[in-house]
């Protein structure tokens, strides 16, 4: 527990006296009448999972979590299981686990009907299919639940679970470009942390979602101070996750302040840092700034390349939603990256026509085609060839007959 106490306060922890105590719990227990007893060991075995979970240490974390599961439900104590289902489910979306975390977040349901009417497991239960549907795409439905499940715990009072659906209600929230119903949700959480001196830079995981829903929202100096914040937190406590995060946070902020070097180059950091990180969406997401960028920065074939590896770290994670956004930038960039080899005939001669100073209706006499038919071919030839006006196209037309000519 002091290990914890120093991790909340976000100080550097002492891992030696963490793995002490979890030799002392590798020990034969002693007999002690359970009646009178205080089960330190439980309580150890709690801390030590989510020390793990809060150090990136996911898989260990998760196996320890198991083991806690499979303890509890040998010695008869099924209260507790939704809850523990609950926060297994959500391992297993930080991993990229899809098929293990519907399997605990039906266990939590099944469970929570199970034990009777207990409030906290019931909400625990919701929260698990709030985070199924928000992982696979389902924004409407995970929208639904995860306002269900916050009504839920704001009944039970201030609480862990009760700042933990707030966060998850405001992801989705930004998920569906709602930034300043995001950003007012996170900032409820993180006035809550630090009113309760929790400085762990990991804490819910909603820094990085709070600096991009400012930034999304326009409120950059807001996003600038958090991110200066979190940057120092991170720096005092360095974990993964949080180097990751706060790269592409300052990336975001650069990006939004057309600073696209400053934000290609913390991408790159972000992207390092990554590499240490057995969070696939998170990488993802980074991956998808970074097309981002590439793209404004005009540099194609490598925004290009960008999201094609988000859309393949997000599919085998089963993040449909965020696939599916990935696939839309694409398919943004992919209409500029043809050449001007992959226009076709009709094309070709639409533009080199409306180059040459005829109106679009006067084409269309010439070619036989409707008004409407050349405003269309003429709105894929800018796409294709990345301009903007006729102008640009007699250019381009120029450039074309000395390439071929040459």
């Amino acid at each position: 527990m002091s290990v914890e106490f120093e991790l909340m306060a976000g100080h550097r922890y002492d891992r030696a006296a963490a793995e002490r105590g979890r030799a002392l719990l590798a020990e034969p227990p002693r007999q002690v009448d359970p009646r009178t007893a205080f089960d330190a060991r439980a309580v150890a075995r709690e801390r030590s999972w989510l020390l793990r979970a809060a150090t990136d240490d996911l898989v260990e974390a998760r196996r320890e979590l198991e083991e806690v599961r499979r303890n509890d439900a040998d010695c008869g104590r099924d209260r507790a299981a939704p809850i523990t289902h609950m926060d297994l489910a959500e391992l297993s979306c930080q991993l990229g686990d899809l098929e293990a975390a519907r399997a605990h977040a039906e266990q939590a349901t099944q469970l929570a009907a199970q034990t009777g009417r207990l409030p906290y497991a019931a909400a625990a239960a919701r929260y698990a299919a709030a985070l199924i549907a928000e992982h696979t795409g389902d924004l409407p439905l995970a929208g639904r639940i995860a306002r269900e499940t916050r009504d839920m715990a704001s009944e039970l009072g201030q609480s862990p679970l009760l700042d933990r659906t707030t966060v998850l209600h405001a992801r989705i929230e930004l998920a569906q470009d709602r930034a300043g119903a995001a950003a007012e949700l996170f900032l409820v959480v993180d006035a809550h942390l630090q009113a309760a001196g929790l400085r762990q830079p990991a804490a819910y995981r909603f820094r990085g979602d709070l600096i991009e829903s400012l930034v999304a929202g326009g409120r950059l100096e807001e996003a600038a101070a958090h991110a200066s914040r979190f940057g120092a937190a991170v720096e005092a406590a360095p974990t993964p996750w949080g180097q990751a995060v706060a790269a592409r946070s300052r990336a975001l902020i650069a990006a939004a302040s057309a600073d696209l070097d400053v934000a290609l180059h913390d991408l790159g950091t972000a992207l390092a840092h990554h590499d240490a990180l057995p969070m696939p969406v998170e990488r993802g997401r980074t991956l998808l700034h970074l097309g981002r960028v590439r793209r404004r920065r005009r540099k194609k074939r490598s925004a290009v390349e960008a999201f094609l590896a988000a859309i393949e770290v997000f599919a085998s994670a089963g993040a449909a939603g965020w696939a599916g956004e990935a696939r839309r930038e694409l398919e943004r960039v992919g209409s500029r990256l043809s050449s001007a080899d992959e226009l076709t005939a009709t094309e070709r001669e639409v533009a080199r026509l409306a180059a040459s100073g005829m109106t679009n209706r006067q084409v269309a006499d010439s070619m036989v085609l409707s008004p409407k038919s050349v405003d269309g071919v003429l709105t894929r030839v800018y796409a294709k060839l990345d301009i903007h006006s006729r102008a640009e196209l007699g250019g381009w037309i120029a450039r074309e007959s000395t390439r071929t000519e040459g």
